[in-house]
């Protein structure tokens, strides 16, 4: 269902909803819900998938859906990390916090309020976290070329990976 009107988003982890909530049901502030007005929302049927015990899982969801590519992103992001984080894939809560796109509007830019991967994790299972949101990304269709991953606005610093350039969209399998 289609409406003009408004989105009310958290102002501590970005949760959004069509109406305004006293108590985010996400990180549990109080009064922390904030107005954005749209010119088009819905809901649309998702399908998000994560890595977990060796193996892909999927679960279908419905999440708001605008005529804006990076707040469609930013939506799918925090859709994404709620499961993860419902499905104890990761020890603490992680938030995207902005999505932006580049100038040609060809690359994403994620910020999330912390380093997204857990301390001890693998060059493997950081690779299959960041598939899992790619591949979430692809199933929807979303019209990017890559993604830049960030934390506080600034390019992931990790030992293992290389996050100053895209990462692209498309698979890391070739078959």
């Amino acid at each position: 269902m289609s409406k003009r009107g408004s989105i009310f988003f958290c102002q501590n982890c970005g949760t959004s909803s069509t109406k305004w909530l006293g108590k985010c049901p996400a990180c549990g502030a109080w009064n922390s819900f904030v107005e954005e007005k749209t010119l088009l929302v819905e809901k649309k049927p998702v399908r998000l998938y994560f890595w977990q015990h060796d193996t892909w899982h999927h679960e279908d969801a419905e999440v708001l859906w605008s005529t804006d590519v990076a707040q469609n992103i930013h939506y799918l992001t925090n859709r994404w990390l709620s499961l993860l984080d419902e499905e104890n894939v990761h020890s603490k809560k992680i938030i995207a916090q902005t999505v932006t796109l580049s100038p040609s509007g060809q690359e994403a830019y994620v910020s999330f309020d912390r380093y997204p991967f857990e301390e001890e994790s693998s060059t493997y299972a950081k690779y299959m976290f960041i598939e899992g949101l790619l591949k979430t990304l692809r199933e929807r269709d979303i019209k990017i070329q890559g993604l830049y991953f960030l934390v506080h606005h600034r390019p992931i610093d990790d030992y293992h990976l290389d996050f100053s350039h895209s990462w692209p969209l498309k698979s890391f399998k070739t078959s």
